[in-house]
């Protein structure tokens, strides 16, 4: 969610690619992906947020975070990505 504007999943996962594309020489880990390409708009400051089908909701970077950590220490499943 971006602006209170739901988004499908989709088109913001390219314009997350299009944010690293174009940052890429700055980004040199997971972390700073998440800090500096998926956590706000660069134009208006605002946080991305999320929304989940079972209704939770919260801001983008804090979950991809912990979902970096989970998977840095963790043999990868589907199960880890749960919120």
């Amino acid at each position: 969610m971006h602006l209170n504007e739901q988004y499908p999943i989709a088109q913001f996962n390219q314009r997350l690619k299009d944010k690293y594309r174009a940052g890429r020489a700055r980004i040199g880990s997971v972390d700073d992906f998440i800090d500096k390409a998926a956590t706000q708009s660069h134009v208006t400051k605002t946080a991305y947020l999320f929304r989940c089908q079972n209704g939770l909701e919260g801001e983008l970077a804090g979950w991809l975070h912990d979902i970096a950590a989970r998977l840095q220490h963790a043999e990868w499943s589907e199960e880890n990505l749960e919120p």
